[in-house]
């Protein structure tokens, strides 16, 4: 089947043929063929716009897209009817496509009326009833097959649908209500649907028994020569011939009892693969049973998608026995009510006319009917088992069964819909996922009964039910039925869910076209199952509510692996015991809460309203404590920065975190903390791994509710809350408040030096952090001090080669590179290099960096050569001679780059380039200050050598060089966000380890 599909601009093209289970969501055309219509091969050829028939295409398109479908067909240039073979299968599946349209808009070009009078009926019903569009044979199926159709006049106009027009049209073709209102055909003898067509008139006179194969639901091939007669009779003998198949095990149809939904939207796809492994037509000669079972999550479509396909196909079928598999009970009451409808003497008259006095009594009936279906004769019924969603392998639920028993023969046609995703194993199964965003709008505005394009609100609104048909006809019936604007209900959905979603059934919402009602009842059922059942699971459920549900693995229990009294004992339980966490995970898999996630190995996920629900099953004092729970299970497992991969850990961690804040925000005031020490240990956690992460606006709103909590639990101090009070430091820092930095600085190294002593690790720490930020605000010789009291004091402590000890040496480094003390530098970048390749290995981050900061020495040398060569006279031979006596530097190489002075800087618009702000903001000397002064025009598009090479005289280059790595004045350990941003350009370091560069401080934790 080949479509058109329309983009946002209104431009329309042609798909290529699309399989039966890869065809979306579309809309189709009815109308009668006139003159100046699109062919295949115009549309292909692209030269059909200035055509009458246009204007048909673009109407269809258009008002596809206002119902939220992009695609849509078109007889006229959707079938290449040159080609035979193609054009008899589209005549063989035209009834299908019809029936599997979402839309189906009749336009009719004898009809005029303005969009303003169409709801004046007497305006435009004498030209309706004349339409020529009832007096043609192809158009029978058309106004018969889909589930919606709508009529329009030719200016676009809706003059109303097969509903609310069934008596006038009835009136015009005796075509019974039953058949306008949905009800099957097979209800309708043959000499009835035979009289439908009577009045009707084609072009071609076999057309007139062709337009009539999918109402009788036969496929035959064409033969256009072979007139009218010859065509009813080939008819004729193939219905005869379906019929015969049946033999007298015929029995009627009847959906009583079903909860079939007027405002049903197919999924094609699905339908599809239903069609092919059911239909009995589609089956081999080879007898034997086909199952299918549809499961997924409740309130994903699984009944309706049944139910539809029984309608579409019931007449294929000799028989269509419709059951209530939520228990045992009631299916037996299903088996037994279907007694009746068996023929005369094919069951004993006891069990037709049954009255059921006891259980014997029903299980008597309900095998005499199972005898039935099981006769080798009787192949080509239809059984479907609607809710089997009692797990029978836990017995402590009331009703489970075994639904294997209660299959008959070994033939027939089964379809199961279910939530327990074992029983996909009993045959071809296919999951019910949520439906994509086209068919999500056409869910939407299906039941809202309203047209057109989604606005913002509305696109946001499907983003939180993501795909789910309940939560999509529940939010859309109540807007309907509330006169709501969408943006209003989004807003309402995200502060009262409880009462919008119907766990009460007081807003009035819930859905007399779904069993159960609404998405809370629905799931509620299946929880209290798994509760019964694995206390673990309902538990561990009760808890991801307050996580992401998009990552759910065992790792994530890990910090509570350990036991201590600080864990409930169901946590240590799962977490300590990866098979009792897989058997509770089995079980929630069982009941479609969670589902598998595809793309990483172990790791499940649940759907976003289901996870919504999954929280609001829990009062107050529940949620409030197990949010504690979810706080400790996340914050406690966030990595140091030291640990290998520490970045990857972190990254999968950080949506778990975000959404452990947004609850904190919702159940908390502001800033308010935990009691537990625990539950506070674990904030001050997070606080970190938002810093490392660079939200840095995330993690001061921890580290404040960490430190609030440690004040009141622990006293101000506390070592622990100490070491909140440095870390807000150095966030402080990160964000240039460097007066509120100092002053947490200060208060933790008091606190310090009188609880730990001057010379202790976590002193000496903090002492390393005050030197940084000296060093940030220029206060050069105070810095100095403190790296010299830090190193001194580690190489102590810890030794001359320990990693925080090399940390200090780097700093030093730095902050000699910054008074132009370019070799004391060298030498002390040199002895952290050589110091962390050992201690940490060549291709560690902090061993990377460093060689970055010692290479990016010539850098330096170069800038202050470039920016004193722009300069005349007695400073500039001033500080030539003292690069020329620490460096080496010839004059030559002076000379070389003195034209170049006038590129330096790099692309960056504003009053300085941003070399020259990082410069001045480090206090390098008063080369900033000398920058400034060269014009901007000058500043812009520069390049700086990055080898000896590109120094010598005569060195010519036909693109500049790029400037590899950070800049001078990133502070290696203490990493900042900007700095980042230039390692990541760098294509010599393993970007994998390199996420993310951040503030370093071994008094971070505790």
């Amino acid at each position: 089947m080949r479509l058109l599909e329309r983009d946002d601009t209104g431009e329309v093209r042609l798909t290529e043929d699309l399989p039966n289970n890869k065809i979306p969501p579309y809309a189709i055309l009815s109308h009668t063929w006139g003159h100046g219509e699109i062919l295949f091969r115009e549309l292909m050829d692209g030269i059909c716009k200035n055509k009458a028939g246009y204007a048909k295409i673009r109407f269809c398109g258009d008002q596809a897209w206002r119902d939220g479908l992009r695609f849509f067909w078109v007889d006229t240039c959707c079938i290449d009817k040159s080609n035979s073979v193609e054009l008899q299968e589209a005549i063989n599946s035209m009834f299908r496509w019809y029936r599997n349209a979402s839309k189906c808009y009749t336009y009719l070009v004898d009809v005029s009326v303005s969009s303003s009078d169409a709801d004046d009926k007497s305006i435009w019903e004498p030209a309706f009833r004349a339409s020529r569009w009832f007096t043609r044979g192809w158009t029978l199926q058309e106004l018969i097959a889909p589930t919606s159709v709508e009529f329009f006049s030719r200016e676009g106009a809706r003059l109303g649908d097969r509903i609310t027009l069934e008596r006038v049209i009835h009136d015009m073709t005796g075509i019974p209500l039953k058949v306008l209102q949905g009800g099957p055909l097979s209800d309708f003898s043959v000499n009835d649907r035979m009289a439908w067509i009577e009045k009707r008139t084609t072009t071609r006179e076999e057309d007139i028994v062709y337009s009539l194969f999918g109402i009788f639901d036969v496929q035959l091939p064409l033969i256009y020569s072979e007139g009218k007669q010859k065509a009813f009779r080939r008819l004729r003998e193939e219905i005869n011939k379906v019929s015969k198949d049946y033999g007298p095990y015929r029995t009627s149809f009847s959906l009583q009892g079903v909860p079939v939904s007027n405002h049903f939207v197919a999924r094609p796809s699905v339908t599809a693969e239903l069609e092919e492994y059911l239909l009995p037509r589609c089956r081999s000669r080879e007898i034997r049973r086909r199952i299918f079972i549809l499961y997924g999550l409740g309130g994903i479509g699984k009944t309706q998608l049944a139910a539809d396909f029984a309608r579409r196909h019931q007449a294929v079928f000799s028989s269509v026995f419709w059951l209530d598999g939520r228990s045992e009970n009631r299916l037996r009451q299903s088996l037994a009510s279907c007694a009746a409808r068996i023929p005369e003497g094919q069951v004993s008259e006891r069990s037709r006319n049954a009255v059921l006095h006891s259980e014997e009594d029903l299980k008597t009936v309900a095998a005499d009917v199972l005898d039935w279906l099981a006769q080798p004769d009787n192949s080509d019924w239809l059984l479907i088992f609607d809710n089997v969603d009692q797990d029978v392998d836990h017995g402590s639920e009331t009703g489970a069964y075994d639904v294997r028993r209660y299959l008959p023969g070994d033939h027939g046609s089964v379809l199961i819909t279910t939530r327990l995703s074992r029983l996909a194993q009993l045959g071809e199964s296919t999951r019910l996922r949520g439906v994509d965003e086209q068919l999500a709008n056409a869910i939407f505005q299906q039941w809202r009964g309203a047209e057109g394009a989604l606005d913002e609100a509305g696109r946001e609104l499907l983003g939180l039910l993501d795909g789910l048909p309940l939560a999509l006809a529940q939010a859309a019936s109540y807007i309907r039925e509330t006169g709501l604007d969408t943006a209003s209900y989004v807003r309402l959905y995200k502060q009262q869910w409880d009462d919008l979603m119907g766990l009460d059934g007081e807003s009035g919402s819930l859905l007399v076209d779904y069993e159960q009602g609404s998405v809370a009842t629905t799931w509620t059922v299946s929880f209290k199952a798994v509760e019964a059942q694995n206390k673990n699971a309902a538990n561990l459920l009760r808890l991801w509510a307050f996580v992401d549900g998009r990552d759910l693995w065992h790792g994530l229990l890990q910090a509570a692996a350990e036991g201590g009294k600080q864990w409930p004992r169901w946590l240590c339980d799962v977490a300590g015991n990866e098979v009792r966490y897989l058997d509770a995970v089995r079980l929630l898999l069982r009941y479609s809460l969670i589902e598998s996630q595809e793309a990483v190995q172990g790791s499940h996920m649940m759907h976003p309203v289901v996870h919504r629900w999954a929280s609001h099953i829990q009062d107050g004092v529940e949620k409030r404590e197990v949010l504690q729970l979810a706080v400790m299970v996340i914050g406690l497992l966030v990595p140091s920065s030291t640990i290998k991969d520490y970045w990857i850990i972190q990254r999968r961690l950080l949506p778990h975190a975000e959404r452990c804040s947004w609850w904190m925000a919702e159940i908390y005031e502001t800033r308010r903390s935990f009691d537990d020490t625990g539950a506070i240990d674990a904030m001050h956690m997070l606080g970190l791994l938002y810093v490392d992460q660079g939200q840095l606006t995330e993690a001061e709103s921890m580290y404040q509710r960490a430190l609030e909590g440690k004040e009141i639990a622990l006293e101000r101090d506390h070592t622990s809350t100490l070491n909140t009070v440095n870390n807000l430091g150095l966030l402080y820092a990160d964000q240039g408040r460097l007066t509120e930095a100092e002053s947490m600085y200060q208060r933790a190294l008091e606190g310090n030096e009188k609880a730990l002593g001057r010379d202790h690790t976590s002193t000496l720490n903090t002492v390393d952090n005050l030197g940084i930020l000296y060093r940030d605000q220029g206060r050069l010789t105070e810095a100095e001090s403190m790296y010299q009291r830090a190193l001194e004091g580690k190489e102590k402590a810890l030794g001359r080669d320990h990693t925080s000890t090399l940390n200090t040496v780097n700093n030093l480094g730095l902050l000699y590179a910054d008074q132009g003390r370019l070799m004391e530098a060298e030498s002390m970048y040199q002895r952290a290099l050589s110091g962390f390749r050992v201690a940490l290995g060549p291709s560690h981050w902090k061993t990377q960096l460093v060689m970055q900061n010692l290479d990016l020495l010539p850098h330096a040398k170069v800038l202050i050569i470039v920016t004193i060569t722009k300069y005349e006279g007695q400073r500039a031979n001033k500080y030539c001679s003292i690069v020329l006596k620490n460096y080496g530097l010839t004059s030559d190489m002076a000379t070389l780059l003195c034209p170049r002075a006038n590129q330096i800087g790099i692309n960056r618009a504003g009053p300085s380039c941003e070399r020259c702000s990082q410069l001045r903001n480090a206090q390098w000397g008063k080369t900033a200050q000398w920058c400034q002064n060269i014009p901007l025009s000058e500043r812009r598009g520069a390049w700086l050598p990055v080898s000896p090479a590109d120094w010598k005289p005569g060195a010519t280059k036909t693109k500049p060089p790029q400037l590899r790595g950070p800049d001078p004045m990133n502070r290696s350990i203490r990493y900042s966000s900007l700095a980042y941003q230039r390692v990541k350009k760098d294509d010599q370091f393993n970007h994998n380890q390199f996420k993310k560069q951040v503030p370093y401080s071994d008094s971070r934790k505790e």
